[in-house]
């Protein structure tokens, strides 16, 4: 029997060698293309989510995650990849132990804010964060309490923030002018103006539900449908205005009633005069990304009767 001499075996096996390198490489391009989407899914679910949210992120990262699994089916299963993969997962773990926690590379999100509130005559500080922090505690306190804070994010409902005394400051109120106000029949029409004294970048209304009848804004008439569509989250109804210093409503109650007229401004950010109270911002902190929770703002709360 004629055996191949070992020059042909040599190459045969070079060859399927070779052939199994490319293969692998090939079918590697599946895992690839997943690492590539999934890595910065994660990031960007962190970022969305927010921290008090991580662990949905990682559910969802997970879950497809494991969805790409199948593509690993045909990479070649060899004790050595095996022992390059738990020395890649053991180094990823290390590193990400080593360098957990925040930094000014990796800034921590808090939030402080200050509030000046002339319908409850008060002052305070609140942030809507777990816990304070080494800038934050200088304003909150070690142990600040919990209330809720929804005169001024109706969104939050009854969801306690940290909470504690400010010192007071001459921060301007916000206004509220008549503008028209006419009566025909048994209906009253009464046009204001709810304006900020200051820089403010957005305005919130509040009104009692009950006497409305309906309400136009922005040139749009509300009935009392459309408005209790329009509570924020709060059993007022709720207007907010961006931009400008100030915006008109026109609103129509019942002839001869009084219209109580909640109105808040809010700054972007922390004002000098504020800011004086605690410092400036420490490096390794960022301020919460807007909508997910109250970011820092100093905010003026009146309110009139018209």
């Amino acid at each position: 029997m004629d055996l191949p001499d070992r020059g042909t075996r040599d190459g045969r096996d070079g060859g399927r060698d070779a052939g199994d390198v490319a293969g692998a490489l090939l079918w590697s391009a599946g895992p690839a293309v997943a690492v590539v989407l999934f890595v910065p899914l994660t990031g960007s679910l962190l970022t969305a989510l927010g921290i008090p949210l991580a662990s949905v992120a990682m559910v969802f990262v997970t879950a497809g995650l494991v969805s790409a699994l199948p593509l690993l089916v045909r990479l070649p299963a060899t004790g050595l990849s095996a022992v390059v993969a738990a020395g890649v997962a053991l180094a990823l773990l290390g590193t990400g132990v080593v360098r957990h926690g925040f930094s000014a590379e990796r800034p921590r999100p808090d939030s402080l804010l200050y509030v000046r509130d002339d319908v409850k005559a008060r002052t305070l500080w609140f942030s809507g964060d777990p816990a304070p922090d080494a800038w934050t505690r200088g304003a909150l306190g070690d142990d600040p309490r919990r209330a809720a804070v929804n005169d001024y994010f109706p969104p939050r409902g009854d969801e306690p923030a940290m909470v504690a005394k400010a010192p007071a400051l001459d921060i301007p109120l916000p206004e509220v002018t008549v503008l028209d106000d006419t009566t025909r029949g048994g209906t009253r029409t009464v046009r204001f103006r709810a304006e900020s004294q200051r820089p403010a970048w957005r305005i919130q209304v509040r009104l009692p539900q009950k006497p409305l009848a309906a309400c136009t804004v922005a040139g749009t008439r509300l009935d009392r449908a459309a408005m209790k569509e329009q509570t924020g989250g709060a059993n007022d109804v709720v207007f907010h205005h961006y931009g400008a210093r100030g915006f008109d409503v026109s609103c129509e109650v019942p002839a001869g009633t009084r219209l109580r007229v909640d109105v808040a401004d809010y700054t972007i950010g922390l004002t000098p005069q504020v800011r004086d109270l605690v410092g400036p911002r420490p490096r390794d902190t960022v301020p919460v990304a807007f909508g997910f929770l109250p970011e820092d703002s100093v905010i003026a709360r009146a309110a009139e009767e018209i």
